[in-house]
């Protein structure tokens, strides 16, 4: 509970600091094409453009427009005729058991190599190639798992926060081009160009203007990264939650079995010792930025969960 406050505090101040950016960007951008404008009706004007930008991108985030936006990025497609044969029964047997409907929900493709599955948004749930080769049980399994994410409402904020950076990162690269190549931010300054202090003046209220924007887009990029550890580390006791998701639906054992597949196939890549103490010793860094728990260990949570249920 404490790490979604956390969470919600700093994302809170990455859409301040950035919308804050926003503002400064548009209003160097109309003073600079707009000389009719009073300086506080031109204030007014692009602070109220900046907080509706802010509000449509983190509406965008929250959306099925966001959703779809993240599809396409992702590169993900609806399974094929073949494909769907095998999934939607399967789907429609999880759904079945977790009282949903399998119409709430979209299955899609990812072209990655890899054995994983995921979430997006509120209603895609997303299988890799490679997991098609699964038997039934096990894909059921994961099936069952990423549902429980969409239903614990897992997936969505780190979209609007990067959306955020992203206008922050832009808006800053605007300010750049106007204080250096343009300069008409710092034209009001009135220093004797005679007494050869205006050149000067001038260039120095440029960079003072850089170093506070890019003071402020560094905060942001801190707290965003603060925000990206704190989602990872809320993830990982998520991964838990929606293991036991799938262990009430039924799909304990088969999860386990996957997840013992994935591990064995991870050792059978390790080709040295050095490999092989490495992945038993991590660092901080890697630990910290991990998306999900040891393998090992979730595979015991599973066996005490199922073991909990016998007795």
């Amino acid at each position: 509970m404490f790490l979604k406050i956390f969470r919600l505090i700093v994302f809170s101040l990455i859409v301040i600091i950035n919308g804050f950016i926003a503002w400064m960007a548009l209003y160097l951008t109309v003073s600079m094409f707009n000389t009719n404008l009073a300086s506080s009706t031109v204030e007014q004007y692009t602070f109220l453009g900046a907080v509706a930008i802010t509000v449509l991108l983190i509406w965008f985030g929250f959306s099925r427009l966001g959703e779809n936006y993240m599809r396409a990025k992702l590169g993900l497609k609806p399974p094929i005729p073949q494909y769907l044969e095998r999934l939607q029964p399967l789907f429609a047997e999880v759904c079945q058991r977790a009282g949903k409907n399998p119409e709430d929900y979209d299955l899609f493709i990812s072209p990655e190599n890899i054995y994983n599955a995921y979430a997006v948004g509120k209603r895609t749930i997303v299988v890799c190639y490679p997991m098609l080769s699964l038997p039934d049980d096990e894909l059921k399994a994961v099936l069952a798992h990423e549902l429980a994410h969409i239903e614990y409402k897992d997936t969505r904020v780190l979209l609007a926060a990067n959306l955020m950076n992203t206008l922050g990162n832009i808006s800053f690269g605007v300010i750049i081009a106007i204080t250096i190549f343009v300069g008409s931010f710092v034209s009001s300054i009135q220093v004797d160009d005679r007494a050869g202090g205006g050149v000067l003046w001038q260039v120095l209220g440029k960079l003072w203007l850089i170093m506070i924007v890019a003071f402020l887009k560094l905060i942001a990029w801190i707290l965003y990264k603060i925000l990206e550890i704190s989602f990872l580390a809320v993830g990982r006791g998520e991964e838990y939650r929606c293991d036991e998701y799938a262990c009430r639906l039924g799909y304990g054992i088969p999860l386990a079995s996957f997840l013992y597949r994935v591990e064995s196939m991870e050792a059978g890549r390790k080709k040295n010792l050095w490999d092989k103490i490495k992945i038993q010793k991590k660092g901080f860094a890697e630990t910290l930025f991990a998306t999900h728990p040891p393998i090992r260990k979730r595979i015991e949570r599973i066996g005490r969960i199922l073991e909990n249920r016998k007795n």
